[in-house]
């Protein structure tokens, strides 16, 4: 830091984190890096309705504990935009403002993500304010799409979508992915296989590697040319990870979920509960019919669900000869479920080329498989 400057930590004001309009506080940590004998003369907040030209109204931050300063806003409009800065000035009048230029914002209650306009619409307008405010590192939660605390490109890409394909029935991972859905009895499901590389909160998943207890995720033969039919493959601790796998209000089915798939189309209850191969045609109505993806004679297939089912194959790790098994491809197509079995497996499904039934059945956590979602 420049030894003549002061500076200014502020955490923005989070608008889902506002609880009563009538007391937001304003906190402050200021640091003075001037000479040892110059002290913090005054701490202002600057605020007002966003709607508005001015003028700015004036919040005093007190001393409340070691350079921590706070202050009050006074009781606000309700659904109303409120654009704020903070400015700290010293004995030797060296003065700064956080942000350096523009102010920050954010909304007092009711609010839609990526209507940053405030107009009712997401549109053209919301996308161009995003990006202004990206690149002046300014930040507003309404702006935040995936709520992850600062504006960067996957708001961009996410409101992007929003403004091409709406939201209705939409499934948009955090990496910007659109899937194709399908609707089939009371479930909606995702059509194409998932690609996503960062949980729902922004941490990367990180790329597949042998430790038996993280999240990760692999490219078929490591080839990302694999990605755009086949998605990529999930180890289950990934499936189970807390910071969500699947698009927001999405998830990764359990095994009952996809044991009422199967009786929809017409298992039995008690051969849905069975192991191994069960019923006699379901999984030939979720395949995808032909060869172009599937090895000949697929089964069965005639897709008439629209799920779409895809063989991505698998990959394992064998650990007495240190070998990474990448297999399946155009053969098989593993799907984990949510349902673990014991503490070291976990239950899946998987199709086959060679036949028309749905295999139900259980294997380690450290496999990588393929991973369907389905609506909340």
């Amino acid at each position: 830091f420049d030894p003549h400057m002061i500076h200014i930590s502020h955490k923005f004001i989070r608008t889902e984190e506002l609880s009563d309009n009538a007391s937001i506080n304003i906190n402050a940590e200021i640091i003075d890096y001037s000479d040892s004998d110059t002290h913090v003369e005054s701490i202002i907040a600057y605020w007002k309705y966003s709607a508005e030209d001015g003028p700015f109204g004036e919040i005093v931050l007190e001393l409340e504990s070691d350079n921590i300063y706070t202050g009050t806003f006074p009781a606000l409009n309700s659904n109303s935009s409120i654009d704020y800065f903070i400015t700290t000035t010293n004995s030797s009048g060296n003065t700064v403002s956080h942000p350096i230029a523009g102010w920050h914002i954010f909304n007092t209650l009711e609010f839609s993500l990526g209507d940053i306009n405030g107009d009712g619409m997401i549109d053209i307008l919301d996308i161009i304010i995003l990006v202004n405010m990206i690149l002046n590192d300014e930040y507003n939660s309404i702006a935040d799409l995936n709520e992850d605390g600062e504006l960067n490109i996957l708001d961009v890409v996410s409101i992007v979508n929003l403004v091409l394909f709406g939201d209705d029935d939409t499934c948009i991972d955090i990496d910007g992915n659109i899937y194709e859905t399908v609707q089939i009895g009371e479930q909606l499901w995702m059509a194409e296989n998932l690609k996503v590389t960062h949980y729902q909160n922004s941490d990367e998943i990180p790329y597949i590697y042998n430790d038996p207890q993280y999240g990760a995720y692999i490219n078929y033969s490591n080839n990302a040319d694999n990605v755009g039919v086949y998605g990529r493959l999930y180890n289950w601790f990934a499936v189970n990870d807390e910071r969500g796998l699947c698009p927001d209000n999405w998830h990764v089915p359990s095994d009952d979920e996809f044991k009422s798939l199967e009786m929809y189309l017409g298992m039995s209850e008690s051969e849905a509960n069975g192991e191994g191969l069960r019923g006699t045609d379901e999984g030939g109505k979720l395949k995808e019919e032909g060869n172009e993806h599937w090895n000949s004679p697929n089964t069965g297939a005639t897709n008439e669900t629209g799920f779409t089912a895809l063989p991505g194959g698998n990959r394992r790790y064998e650990t007495y000869t240190n070998q990474e098994i990448f297999s399946g491809l155009n053969r098989y197509g593993f799907f984990w479920s949510s349902s673990e079995v014991y503490t070291v497996n976990a239950w899946y499904r998987v199709f086959s080329f060679d036949y028309s039934e749905s295999n139900r059945y259980h294997l380690s956590k450290t496999n990588a498989f393929s991973i369907r979602c389905v609506e909340d």
